[in-house]
């Protein structure tokens, strides 16, 4: 149910990354992944505790750790327990721009069953990221059947 007490410029469902160093946070995903940066909140010493940022119409929020909350980045912490999606123009020209500013390539540009050509990335910051550009529709039942099929050929590699 949504209340409409959502604030302005944000979506229902806003990730929040824990990273151990949010001003490097800001400059990676500025740099190598095409965020801007819509605000920062500066901590008592200066440094920034809370920072926003926006990229195709998704407003991601970054966080340092915190003992207070509980709150630890993937890289203190691993294994991770989830992983983000995005949709890019052209997910090729992006996986380059990204592996030549620092990301981790974990899986490179792939054409996958359900009609995304995909790349599968790690930030400095220990996140899983996944990229993708949508290059075809493809049919439901068509997906299951490819997917089947992925899966059968995983079992026998």
């Amino acid at each position: 149910m949504n209340t409409g007490k959502i604030p302005t410029g944000m979506t229902a469902l806003t990730p929040f990354l824990t990273v151990k160093d949010v001003d490097q946070a800001v400059t990676f995903y500025e740099k190598a992944f095409g965020f801007t940066k819509k605000f920062a909140m500066p901590g008592p010493e200066g440094k920034t505790v809370h920072a926003e940022m926006l990229h195709g119409g998704c407003t991601i929020m970054l966080g340092g750790e915190s003992l207070q909350c509980g709150t630890k980045a993937p890289a203190s912490s691993e294994p991770v327990a989830c992983s983000l999606y995005l949709y890019v123009e052209d997910v090729d020209r992006f996986f380059q721009h990204a592996t030549t500013n620092g990301a981790k390539v974990k899986q490179p540009c792939t054409d996958m069953f359900w009609g995304d050509r995909l790349c599968s990335l790690t930030d400095p910051f220990g996140h899983h990221w996944s990229f993708g550009t949508h290059v075809r529709e493809v049919k439901p039942e068509d997906m299951q059947k490819a997917m089947r099929e992925q899966m059968k050929q995983a079992t026998h590699a």
